[in-house]
């Protein structure tokens, strides 16, 4: 009888054995499983994020525009001005 006894615990030890290495197999597998959709998801912020500094909206190009008429209007109405005198200095040359 002690040797039955002794072969059902070499057996129930087996079957501990087997099922110990699977649960680490599958703790392998979804540890390699969550590191895999990190890395993508990482990768899509990012993606996302120099989406965003490139993406130039076309108000912000507008504000643009309209900054440099009115930048171009002032330097025309001062290169009037400049026009109308008659004599004007070295300084006001280089202008």
């Amino acid at each position: 009888m002690s040797g039955d006894l002794l072969k059902q615990y070499e057996d129930y030890m087996k079957k501990a054995g087997k099922a110990t290495s699977a649960f680490g197999a599958t703790l392998k597998s979804v540890g390699a499983n969550l590191g895999i959709m990190l890395a993508i998801t990482l990768a899509v912020q990012a993606l996302s994020a120099a989406f965003d500094y490139l993406n130039v909206t076309m108000e912000e190009q507008q504000e643009v525009v309209d900054g440099l008429k009115t930048e171009i209007e002032g330097l025309r109405i001062e290169y009037d001005e400049l026009n109308s005198k008659g004599n004007l200095t070295a300084q006001e040359k280089k202008l």
